[in-house]
């Protein structure tokens, strides 16, 4: 019996969590590869999770015979819906993206998605009715539920992916539905032959006492909505956070299925561990190392460190490890007899969902930074209050008449009283005292910070993280103070990011849209140490990389800058066009800074997914590249690969690429089918210009064999500026290739500093859009 029930479960645990990056890796090259797809993804699932757990619980409490009827119309219905696809009504030029997305998702896989969620904590009620030895406490069956999610999470980057096509994968999946579908009615049968009128509890292995099972009658009013609320609390705190750590790893690196499931996987073996034996251990691991874990976040985020990638991706990593510990440890403990065992799934579902939504809905419409992610560290620290709330044993009963002796009061002192309050104003202070003053005193020394030079950087440390983090330690103790301290500081931290900025730069525009969060910054004019001018600038930064610059004065504002300098790659291919009017297509916008190679009679196609970078790019208060530009520029909005598809063949003599979002690759514009796309589109003897500038990946490689696929030659050049360059010139390093069909247009580089040619390889796979192997690009930590 335990075997059937058990396999039953993990299928459909499997199932639920090999469709998820499924689903989100079908939307994702439709919605430029925004790590925002996995954000309103997750959310989806978890509110029609919520939905199935709901359904379970109102349809436990039916006679047997009317379940049976409902449920197996609920279950077939999900046929018509297989095998898995995107509905063919959708397109992504439907707007705003995040409800259409939803709508998208729930018309190919809500259904059979709601149908399998419902299974879990139905089957584990219908367990609870039988006569087995463990039938009193049927939570075991959770380990295996969230041990069938795990392997369905690793399962589909690590197996799936690789070997199958999305189509097949389709497939694959309505198989396993079927399989589903005999193992439910399979237990459904057997349990109708076992099930007892209430269940026994085994005097042999009696279920462990927690704060809320010791008795299964019902707790008072009072106490039962407290117990509910925690339960919302202790499932809500983690999955905010799960998917802020998920949001910070795909900004700067990529939004692919591994680096989803890495999160979330962390987050499921939290959950194993709650509800296995080594629960209470688990718990204890994780609210003593949280707070010295959070510090070290916290301390990471004020200096803005980024490098090495894995180390600090790692720390993020570990933090949701121990919070999950921490919160569902305690959830684990809170959990109430087998009476109410579907109400109480249904609440950590509904907490789950609850956090989700905060992050894909609330979040972008209350904060224009990524506040959530501080918001629920925070949360997380405020749950550890919740420690040591076990109910205390009733002692025994030696005297009932006999009372107990009363407990001398304590009067703690005011300053006693005082000191979390009093150390939390002191860490708030000291850190806006350093982020603010003290760089404001010092600015005197910004010619020597912004060329490398930081001889005041050890005392900032020590005044801006050192201190505050000192006082954070300090205040352990009092868990919502903690909280208070931590919040204010991450969340400074993410909305002033120091190192971003730096002296003598003000914030002039901060936006965020489904596609991440723009800032439009000003650097001021200043002396250095030396006397030498250094000119105003102002810059576009999207998530933790910039994407265009222009010099303020008017003088100098038609300089194309950063990685489109005249010096640099950019300005090579330009000098290289011919005379005629030219017509060039630039995918990503940024601040439009192409523009300024553009001439009288030329027409340039910008190809941008964010509108609001097209907004600000087109503000002439803001920068002046298209405006000034004597080209003919037209802004189309759309995903650049969808976009281009709908432009005549053969139409550019240039196509310039350069579509990142952050640091993170948009994978669907570097596959073998899209450089088909993009050399269909070039006249005879036109090139393609790629820049495969990254902190994080070697994208030369993927990028030579997909042009090699498309009959395309390569070279290559990587320009190395100097702080000097970037500091009064606005030039930056960069790294470019062109691509074209014509060897003799190519060596017409030769005369040109740093140009090479890429040699094609024989063997080697391009990028795919069904796979693409982003590990094997890493660059080396």
């Amino acid at each position: 019996m335990v075997p059937l029930y058990t396999a039953a479960i993990f299928t459909a645990a499997f199932l639920l969590f090999l469709v998820q990056p499924l689903a989100a890796r079908l939307v994702l090259p439709q919605l430029g590869g925004s790590p925002a797809v996995w954000t309103a993804t997750m959310m989806f699932f978890q509110v029609v999770l919520l939905g199935g757990y709901a359904y379970a619980h109102a349809i436990e409490r039916l006679a047997r015979a009317r379940q049976a009827i409902i449920h197996a119309i609920v279950v077939l219905s999900c046929l018509v819906f297989l095998p898995l696809a995107l509905p063919a009504w959708w397109s992504p030029d439907l707007a705003p993206p995040t409800p259409v997305l939803l709508l998208v998702l729930l018309g190919a896989v809500g259904v059979p998605f709601f149908a399998v969620s419902s299974a879990s904590p139905l089957i584990q009620a219908w367990f609870a009715r039988t006569g087995h030895a463990r039938a009193h406490d049927p939570y075991f069956l959770y380990a295996a539920s969230n041990a069938g999610s795990l392997l369905g999470l690793l399962a589909y980057p690590l197996a799936i992916e690789p070997l199958l096509g999305l189509r097949d994968q389709g497939w694959f999946w309505s198989i396993g539905y079927g399989l589903f579908a005999l193992l439910l009615a399979g237990c459904w049968a057997m349990g109708r032959a076992r099930t007892q009128p209430a269940p026994k509890p085994s005097p042999r292995r009696a279920e462990p006492k927690t704060a809320s099972n010791a008795h299964d009658s019902p707790p008072a009013r009072a106490d039962l909505w407290r117990q509910r609320a925690a339960w919302i609390a202790l499932a809500a705190a983690p999955s905010s956070l799960s998917l802020g750590v998920t949001q910070f790893i795909t900004t700067d690196i990529a939004a692919i299925p591994l680096l989803w499931v890495i999160p979330l996987a962390i987050y499921l073996i939290t959950f194993i561990v709650a509800f296995g034996r080594f629960g209470p251990a688990g718990e204890r691991f994780g609210s003593l190392l949280l707070p010295l874990v959070v510090i070290a976040v916290t301390a990471v985020m004020l200096r803005q460190v980024g490098q090495p990638l894995i180390v600090v991706a790692l720390l993020h990593l570990v933090l949701l490890l121990v919070a999950g510990l921490s919160c569902h440890g305690r959830l684990a403990a809170l959990r109430p007899g087998a009476a109410r065992l579907t109400e109480y799934y249904m609440l950590v579902s509904f907490g789950g969902a609850l956090g989700g939504a905060f992050n894909a809905l609330a979040a972008p419409l209350l904060f224009d930074a990524i506040l959530e992610y501080p918001i629920a560290i925070a949360g997380v620290c405020a749950l550890l209050a919740l420690r040591g709330t076990r109910k205390k044993p009733k002692r025994d009963a030696k005297a009932p008449d006999t009372p107990e002796p009363a407990k001398p009061r304590r009067n703690p002192s005011l300053l006693r009283a005082m000191l979390p309050p009093l150390g939390a104003a002191v860490g708030v202070a000291l850190f806006l005292l350093g982020t603010d003053a003290f760089i404001a005193l010092s600015g005197y020394r910004s010619g020597d910070r912004l060329l490398g030079r930081i001889p005041w950087d050890p005392f900032i440390i020590a005044l801006t993280v050192a201190l505050p983090c000192l006082v954070a330690v300090f205040l352990i103790r009092w868990p919502l103070v903690f909280a208070a301290v931590i919040v204010t500081l991450t969340g400074q931290a993410t909305y002033v990011p120091m190192a971003a900025t730096g002296p003598r730069v003000d914030i002039l525009l901060r936006d965020r849209s489904f596609f991440g969060v723009c800032i439009v910054f000003e650097r001021q004019e200043f002396l250095t140490d030396a006397d030498r001018y250094v000119p105003p600038l102002r810059g576009i930064r999207h998530g933790t990389t910039i994407h265009g610059e222009q010099f303020v004065e008017p003088n100098r504002r038609h300089d194309p800058l950063s990685y489109y300098s005249r010096p640099g790659p950019v300005g090579d291919a330009f000098a290289r066009l011919p005379d005629t009017p030219r017509t060039i297509g630039v995918v990503g916008l940024g601040a439009g800074t192409i523009a300024a190679y553009g001439r009288p009679g030329d027409t340039i196609d910008f190809f941008e997914i964010d509108r609001a970078v097209a907004d600000i790019a087109l503000d002439p208060t803001l920068f002046t590249y298209l405006s000034d530009s004597p080209a003919r520029c037209n802004i189309i909005i759309g995903d650049g690969r969808l976009r281009l598809a709908d432009q005549p063949e053969h139409r550019y003599d240039l196509l310039v690429l350069d579509a990142f979002s952050s640091d993170a690759i948009p994978i669907h514009l570097l596959t073998r089918e899209a450089f088909l796309l993009y050399a269909s589109r070039l006249r005879p003897g036109g090139a393609l210009l790629v820049h495969i500038s990254n902190k994080h990946f070697r994208l030369g490689g993927p990028v030579t064999l997909a042009g090699r696929d498309a009959g395309l030659h390569v070279i290559q050049r990587d320009h190395a500026s100097t702080p000097r360059d970037t500091v009064f010139e606005g030039i930056r390093s960069s790294s470019w290739v062109v691509l074209s069909s014509s060897p003799e247009w190519l060596m017409t580089f030769a005369d040109a500093p740093g140009w090479q040619v890429v040699p094609l390889p024989a063997s080697g796979e391009a990028w795919t859009d069904d796979h693409a192997n982003v590990l094997s690009v890493l660059r080396p930590t």
